[in-house]
């Protein structure tokens, strides 16, 4: 049967967009509405989480206060529990910026205990460009985070992968842990072109994060190789 959840309605000029994500169960849905407004460098989120029979279950909202700008960098989740999550840009540097020590970093918007509970964090991690990031549902109600790390926005390849948790019951992100890879990922299985540095004839790009039952992380991207010809 047809039902009408929500209605959208003239922003006045402002930008908006709306998002529908099932939980991994489909056990839970997510409508997300987020409102940018680019003069106060401000972003108003809204999240509506629906259980069995598209019943409402709890709407929470919370503004974010960008120091820069905002992006349009934006993921969405929801676990079978019905803690909601956003991860988001927040912060890119330009060409001036790229000798201090703030690469970039993200926030994540984490809405848990049927809404009760609305709290921001930040991955920020200084001298490293994160690369690629992904959020995923984790065990005991809390969530993980991976991904990618290089030196500089200037720099495609990658030095490691760097991973941890947010824990739901104390509301803090914890085992934060950096891992460095060998340099056989720059030096395997292809030809390097004559007078340029192998590390910037690679495009690292991460894909997926993928939490198994024992609580291991499984994270794949992609190698791409930078060619200025047809093949």
């Amino acid at each position: 049967d047809e039902k009408i959840i929500i209605e959208s309605h003239d922003l006045g000029g402002w930008g908006a967009e709306f998002h529908i994500v099932l939980s991994r169960l489909e056990n839970k849905l997510l409508l997300v509405s987020r409102t940018v407004i680019y003069g106060r460098k401000v972003q108003d989120v809204t999240f509506i989480s629906f259980g069995k029979g598209l019943i409402k279950e709890w709407q929470a909202s919370d503004q974010i206060q960008h120091d820069k700008k905002i992006y349009e960098e934006a993921e969405f989740i929801i676990d079978e529990s019905g803690n909601a999550y956003m991860l988001c840009l927040y912060y890119d540097p330009v060409l001036l910026q790229h000798f201090d020590e703030r690469k970039n970093s993200y926030t994540i918007l984490a809405v848990t205990d049927s809404g009760q509970s609305v709290k921001q964090y930040q991955v920020d991690f200084p001298n490293k460009y994160i690369r690629g990031i992904e959020i995923e549902p984790a065990l005991n109600n809390d969530l993980a985070c991976a991904g990618f790390y290089s030196p500089s926005l200037n720099n495609y390849t990658i030095d490691g992968l760097f991973f941890f948790n947010i824990d739901h019951e104390y509301e803090i992100m914890k085992d934060l842990k950096f891992h460095e890879l060998g340099p056989y990922l720059l030096e395997e299985s292809m030809e390097l072109k004559e007078g340029r540095e192998s590390k910037y004839l690679y495009n690292f790009y991460l894909n997926h994060l993928v939490l198994r039952e024992n609580g291991n992380y499984i994270l794949t991207g992609e190698q791409t190789f930078e060619q200025d010809y047809d093949t």
